[in-house]
Order: C-alpha cells, then sequence, then structure tokens
C-alpha cells in the first residue's frame, strides 16, 4: 500500500494507468491527507513539464521554502540542510509528482539520488508518490532506470471499475453534492456499459445523462434514457463532469 510505504519512511511508489483511470485524484486524495498530517510535509506538483532536473530540483526546493540558489549543487545542499532540520523535529517531506512520464533518465536519477537522504533511525528523510501513464512503468523498466526501479516499493496499476464500484462512485459523488441519485438500476448498469468502468468516462457519462434531464423534467433515469443521453451529446468522454 503507498500509505505503508509513507508511513514507514520507506521511499518512493507509483501509480500507473491509462488516461480517465484517476491518477491525479488519488495522487490529490493522498496528498491532500499527507498535508494535513503533523508528521509529514506535503508537497504537491501537477505536472512534470520540466526541461532539465534543476527545474525539477529547483520546483520541490521553492515548495519546501529551500532559499532560492544558482545551481544544482548548491539546491541540494540547501535541501539536505532543510531535511535534517525537519528530521530532527521527527518530520519528513513527501512529493506527490503527477504526469511523471514526461521525467527523462536525468530527472529520474535525480529523485533516485534524493531518496538517498536517510538515516539509520529513522528512514527517509524526503519520499515520492508518482503518478503517470503506462509510460512511466516502461521508463522505469529500461535498463539506465533499474537502480530507481529497485527502489520502487509499491507499483500500483489502476484498472477498470467493476459494475459494483461503478454505482458506488457515482453513489458517492452525488452524497458529496448532496442530491438524490437520480438513476435507476438499469440506468447505473448503462451507466457501466457505455463508460467500460473507467473513472472519467463514468462520471462524464452520468453528467450528459443529468443534464439532460434537466431540460425533460424527468425524475428517475433509466437505461434508455442514459443511452439517449450518450448519443445526443457529440463527445461524452469529454464532457464536463459536474452535477446540478
Amino acid at each position: 500500500m503507498i500509505t505503508n510505504t509513507l508511513d514507514n519512511r520507506q521511499g518512493i511508489s507509483c501509480i500507473v494507468g491509462d488516461i480517465g483511470m484517476g491518477k491525479s485524484s488519488l495522487l490529490r486524495f493522498l496528498h491532500s491527507e499527507y498535508l494535513s498530517r503533523d508528521e509529514s510535509v506535503a508537497v504537491l506538483i501537477p505536472s512534470g513539464g520540466f526541461k532539465r532536473p534543476f527545474g525539477l530540483l529547483k520546483r520541490i526546493c521553492d515548495e519546501l521554502g529551500v532559499p532560492s540558489c544558482r545551481s544544482t549543487l548548491e539546491y541540494t545542499i540547501g535541501l539536505e540542510k532543510f531535511l535534517l532540520e525537519l528530521n530532527k523535529e521527527g518530520k519528513y517531506v513527501a512529493v506527490f509528482l503527477d504526469e511523471a512520464e514526461s521525467l527523462d533518465t536525468y530527472m529520474l536519477d535525480l529523485v533516485r539520488t534524493m531518496l538517498n537522504y536517510e538515516k539509520s533511525d529513522t528512514g527517509k528523510m524526503i519520499q515520492f508518490v508518482m503518478a503517470g501513464s503506462i509510460e512511466l512503468y516502461d521508463r522505469l523498466s529500461r535498463k539506465r532506470n533499474r537502480a530507481l526501479r529497485s527502489r520502487v516499493l509499491y507499483m500500483n496499476f489502476l484498472e477498470p471499475f467493476s459494475l459494483e464500484e461503478t454505482i458506488g462512485m457515482i453513489d458517492f459523488r452525488c452524497e458529496r453534492l448532496d442530491i438524490p441519485n437520480p438513476f435507476t438500476r438499469a440506468g447505473l448498469e448503462k451507466i457501466y456499459e457505455l463508460s467500460k468502468g473507467v473513472p472519467r468516462r463514468t462520471l462524464a457519462v452520468a453528467s450528459a445523462a443529468y443534464d439532460l434531464r434537466m431540460m425533460a423534467n424527468v425524475d428517475r433515469l433509466d437505461g434508455d434514457f442514459v443511452e439517449m443521453a450518450f448519443a445526443t451529446n457529440d463527445k461524452p468522454e469529454n464532457a464536463e463532469v459536474v452535477y446540478g
């Protein structure tokens, strides 16, 4: 489990999945969880669009409040000093890095180097949770990156939801928005059939049906209604996921 890796200060975990599988949502949820904890300093980096390792290192240091530097060496020295002071307080840094498939070999090697910041009595002083497409897994599997791959304690591959998981997600979404679930069992099954259990597509199909419900003034949405909404929406998989 990713949380076990973080709680035990063991280093690095990865979240891997296809487009729309909820990688970013899961990463943001974990970041929010560890942001609220006293023992961790959580940093969210939503994009991996860095041209050089220096840019990645600078972004991490800037988020942590490490004083600006002009070179990679100065930043690494400043970061280590920051981590040692934090470690004295019984705390560690958790970096949540999205779109990690865009990191090249040199950036991945920088991550591996930062994992060397550890104390024998407490564990890693900085940890990473990286989320990315299947390309991230392929990149880590290359010979040049095997040193980092060997340090990945938990590789989480996101799979499409089952029917019951899809229904549970829609129920949860409705609860959060404080609205009754308008879909019949047949309607929920049709959403699952059309979305194939992909979370982003599921919510988009459901949103398209909900929006049409408002115009049609219908209370309960069955399978035929969901299919009609899907057919009349040009690109339901790209629809804005908003109810109400």
